[in-house]
C-alpha cells in the first residue's frame, strides 16, 4: 500500500511539473502578444473593457526581414552578422522609445 502511495504521490509531482512548464509556456505567448500590464490584469480576472486606454497618437511598424539572391552568395557568418545588426537595431529603438513590440516568425 505504501508502494502505491508513494507511486501516485510521484506521479502527482510529475504532474504538477508538466502543468508549471506549460502555464510558464502559456505566460509566454500571452506577454508575447499583450504588453505585460494588460497580461496581468487580464490574468487577475478582471474586466478586459478596463484595460482600453486611449493615445492621442501612436505608431506602427510592421517589418519583415528576407533573403535576397544576392545574399545567397554570402559567407554564412556574414548573413548571421546582417541579421543580428538588422535585429539589434530593431531592438534598440523599441527599447529606446518604450515600444511594445510583438515577434511573429513565419517558414515559407
Amino acid at each position: 500500500m505504501y508502494d502505491r502511495a508513494e507511486a501516485n504521490s510521484n506521479k502527482l509531482e510529475e504532474s504538477l511539473l508538466l502543468l508549471e512548464q506549460w502555464k510558464r509556456r502559456g505566460d509566454d505567448l500571452l506577454y508575447s502578444m499583450l504588453p505585460r500590464q494588460v497580461a496581468e490584469h487580464l490574468r487577475q480576472g478582471k474586466d478586459p473593457i478596463t484595460t482600453c486606454q486611449t493615445f492621442e497618437e501612436v505608431s506602427v511598424l510592421f517589418a519583415e526581414t528576407t533573403f535576397v539572391d544576392e545574399k545567397a552568395n554570402l559567407p554564412a557568418l556574414d548573413i548571421v552578422r546582417s541579421v543580428n545588426s538588422t535585429f539589434s537595431l530593431l531592438d534598440d529603438i523599441t527599447e529606446k522609445y518604450h515600444v511594445f513590440k510583438v515577434n511573429l516568425e513565419n517558414n515559407y
